[in-house]
């Protein structure tokens, strides 16, 4: 406890003897007559704080007094001080330090003194590209709500405001999923007490399967307005990054965190040092190989679509996607769409189930299955034009002859 102040004896403290204390050079405290242990400090600024003095349990040496300010003279009226100091005493009397507890209090980490240490565990357990989103939401849409906290008193309503500010309900999922890990990785590193995770109760948002592809009218609207954006002054690799997930299927992480040596332009295919399965080889078609032939490299940076910072790759293009997207007339139409219009467009060129799952690097064929009724509807759409000609072959408008099949 600090003791750059003068003791001025006990006096019963009332709110017009508050009232005339004078500040002094290096100020002083005067403690209550009526409640022992309680009193108020008055500062060389003038200022008066109301404060708690006590002794460690089982000691009685003044080196192991403490004292808990309370607050302030302007802000608290002299009978809540009171009140407070009361309850501050009485849990000394059960044997607790409530100024130690404020002091660990003061000094637990926030939430953006615990991220680096969270992402590095990420970086070290789990894929490359599971790191890249973890750390792209902290950074974005974590930290801005709540890095100003202390981990431990994050409570659900502060989960519940970073989720209604998720932007979507499939966005406000994948963040609610990746708060939940960081808080579980505190309780288990004792930064917060077990079983208090706030997100905990905090409901998902049902998600429901989306089918939105690009239709070639569309695709006509995205490449005019990318060719617009690049003469607008847009990034450059951001943009071939976007035609680089339409032309290949690839991830987005995938895609941004694609280094150089993963590149073979001279047999078509990328070799990704850890893709998020199995299936690491991916084939590059030949406007993907156009995209990556014409990309400048930087010598200082292994990276295909280079970041800001030096040796760093190109970490969000969600800004440049959406401003590509509007301009486009595709407000509903995500990045990851890109993904299945990819699979679309194989499926409606011939492309079995089985070979689009390993043209996007799918660990199983359940996965895959997601595009069944893309090729439910190829199949409709070459019976339709089968059936139409035969109908028109019986109407006599064709003079065309059907062949029997032979046995």
């Amino acid at each position: 406890m600090s003791r750059n102040y003068t003791q001025r004896g006990r006096q019963k403290l009332t709110k017009r003897l508050l009232e005339r204390f004078e500040p002094t050079e290096s100020g002083y405290v005067v403690m209550d007559s009526e409640l022992r242990g309680f009193g108020v400090r008055v500062l060389p600024s003038g200022k008066r704080l109301y404060i708690t003095q006590y002794r460690v349990a089982g000691s009685r040496s003044a080196l192991n007094a403490r004292r808990v300010t309370l607050g302030n003279y302007d802000h608290l009226t002299l009978d809540v001080a009171r009140s407070m100091a009361k309850d501050v005493l009485g849990r000394v009397a059960q044997g607790e330090d409530p100024a130690q507890d404020r002091a660990e209090w003061r000094q637990a980490p926030t939430v953006a003194d615990l991220a680096p240490q969270y992402l590095a565990t990420v970086r070290r357990d789990r894929k490359p590209n599971t790191h890249y989103e973890y750390e792209r939401q902290m950074r974005r849409d974590i930290l801005p709500v709540l890095g100003r906290l202390r981990a431990r008193e994050i409570e659900r309503q502060h989960v519940a405001a970073l989720k209604r500010n998720a932007g979507g309900r499939y966005a406000a999922n994948r963040l609610l999923a990746i708060a939940s890990a960081f808080f579980g990785w505190c309780e288990e590193h004792g930064y917060r007490d077990a079983g208090t995770n706030p997100c905990r109760g905090i409901k998902r948002h049902r998600e429901e399967s989306r089918r939105r592809y690009l239709s070639p009218e569309e695709a006509s609207r995205l490449g005019a307005a990318m060719r617009s954006a690049l003469d607008g002054g847009a990034n450059p690799y951001a943009i071939a990054a976007i035609k680089l997930l339409l032309f290949s299927g690839m991830r987005e992480g995938e895609a941004l965190s694609l280094p150089w040596n993963a590149v073979d332009l001279e047999h078509g295919v990328v070799n990704l040092p850890d893709a998020k399965t199995a299936e690491r080889e991916r084939t590059l078609t030949a406007p993907a190989l156009a995209i990556l032939a014409e990309l400048p490299r930087q010598s200082n940076n292994p990276f295909v679509f280079p970041g800001a910072k030096r040796g760093s790759h190109l970490q969000d293009i969600t800004r440049t996607w959406k401003r590509i997207r509007n301009a486009a007339q595709l407000s509903d139409f995500r990045l990851h769409d890109l993904r299945h219009s990819f699979a679309s467009a194989a499926l409606s060129s011939g492309a079995s189930l089985a070979i689009i799952g390993e043209l996007l690097g799918h660990r199983s064929a359940q996965t895959t299955k997601r595009y069944a009724h893309l090729h439910s509807d190829v199949r409709r759409a070459a019976a339709e034009k089968t059936s139409s000609a035969i109908a028109s072959w019986l109407d006599g408008s064709r003079t065309r002859v059907l062949p029997l099949a032979r046995r």
